[in-house]
């Protein structure tokens, strides 16, 4: 699912040209109240046709995945309460992999301190980020890829999950 979510604030310019969004699109996008319904009824069919659900009790738990915490735990919280619209509860079970990938860069390389954002840590482990930074379906892509990278270095361990 991908959709663009029209910015009321005076910061709408400024926020359009940083992340390269088309102002076109922004401009004709869904109020925060419609997308996040539009969210939860597209995650209840996917749930549904994956049969998995967000709360870490079976194997067939599912996870929301991001590169940082921030967007969730600050942006969407905070619009969320300022708006008094309710935070969709699957979106509480989420992983920060810019977490992770600190931890395993640590453990990894001898205590070394990281500080970079995602095109650094998929640079660092030889992939290439694809598509256009601060794009949220292709910074989520580009996460997926180094997340799946760091499964498969078996560096993702269960303390890193908030919920």
């Amino acid at each position: 699912m991908q959709c663009y979510l029209y910015d009321y604030s005076s910061t709408f310019k400024c926020s359009a040209s940083f992340s390269s969004y088309p102002m076109e699109d922004v401009a004709h996008a869904d109020d925060l109240a419609a997308v996040l319904k539009e969210f939860e009824l597209w995650l209840r069919i996917k749930k549904e046709q994956l049969g998995c659900r967000f709360r870490p009790s079976k194997s067939s738990t599912a996870i929301f995945v991001t590169w940082t915490d921030w967007d969730i735990s600050t942006c969407l919280w905070d619009e969320c309460r300022r708006k008094k619209i309710a935070v969709p509860n699957d979106i509480l079970n989420r992983m920060d992999v810019k977490a992770v990938f600190q931890q395993w860069i640590r453990s990894n390389r001898a205590g070394q301190k990281w500080r970079g954002g995602l095109v650094d840590a998929l640079q660092l482990v030889g992939l290439k980020f694809c598509g256009r930074p601060h794009c949220g379906i292709d910074d989520a892509r580009n996460t997926a890829r180094l997340l799946y990278h760091l499964l498969s270095k078996k560096a993702v361990p269960s303390c890193v999950v908030k919920s």
